[in-house]
């Protein structure tokens, strides 16, 4: 039997940033998705599930989410419910810039989203009685509105995780160890 013992040099991503800077790119090209490569929006949608229900008096639940952040940009709710008919009422008000006139037992909405293919149906179907005043506030409009404001934030995060300075933050936290050609050893 023969042992073969070789040695390998390893630098750290700042020791590669500061004196190989071709292997430092190769080091950030093959780890650019080292902090999406897992659920990295768990935390974000949960933030969002609370302060839907705060603002809106909107639930959903958050582990049920799918979204698609690039061209077809959608996201698909597998369950939300109305919870606070109060706190809906005045995010509609807010957003109307008026006061509605309704009462309490006007306002029953159930929320739906589908996704096909390229496109997103988003619904507020409204369960009001015949008898209900109409709405001068378009629902399903407001519920695409903040819809896409959730799309928005979750898009920027993952831009924010995907710039250099967070990658670079990532492997040296981490305190990863990198051969000449960008690989961890």
């Amino acid at each position: 039997m023969r042992t073969i013992t070789t040695e390998t040099n390893v630098y750290s991503i700042d020791e590669l940033r500061d004196d190989y800077p071709e292997a430092y790119e190769k080091a950030l090209e093959k780890h650019a998705d080292i902090n999406v490569d897992h659920e990295w929006y768990e935390y974000s949608l949960e933030y969002h599930a609370e302060q839907w229900e705060e603002k809106y008096g909107i639930c959903f639940d958050w582990k049920g989410v799918c979204f698609d952040l690039d061209r077809a940009f959608w996201i698909s709710f597998d369950q939300i419910w109305l919870h606070d008919h109060k706190a809906f009422y005045r995010a509609l008000e807010m957003s109307h810039g008026e006061k509605l006139a309704m009462s309490r037992g006007d306002l029953e909405f159930c929320f739906h989203t589908a996704h096909y293919g390229q496109s997103t149906s988003i619904d507020a179907k409204d369960w009001r009685p015949d008898t209900a005043p109409d709405l001068t506030v378009d629902v399903d409009q407001w519920f695409t509105e903040i819809c896409q404001k959730l799309l928005y934030s979750l898009r920027n995060e993952h831009e924010g995780y995907m710039t250099e300075e967070a990658i670079h933050e990532t492997l040296k936290i981490n305190e990863y160890e990198f051969t000449l050609d960008g690989e961890i050893f």
